[in-house]
């Protein structure tokens, strides 16, 4: 299977990056299935996770889809997301 093309979207690419490090520890989102759906039943299984991975996907949803993603705001997920060491 080739792998997704690149986004224009740095906040989806930032996702995309902690989508592939759950990946690796055998966590993907089933088909229709969003954000805050997945990192919730990652967390119900993996409840030390939680910590990261609930502001991280809160930060995502924000900056994707609530308000214009800003330099701030996108450093904010970035920081986030590379605080996830699982």
């Amino acid at each position: 299977r080739s792998a997704p093309a690149p986004s224009g979207d740095p906040a989806l690419r930032l996702w995309q990056l902690l989508l592939r490090r759950l990946a690796r520890r055998g966590y993907r989102p089933r088909a229709g299935e969003g954000p805050r759906d997945f990192i919730d039943r990652v967390v119900r299984a993996q409840p030390q996770w939680r910590e990261v991975l609930q502001p991280a996907c809160a930060l995502y949803l924000r900056s994707r889809y609530l308000e214009a993603a800003d330099a701030a705001s996108l450093q904010a997920l970035r920081s986030a997301v590379l605080a996830v060491r699982l």
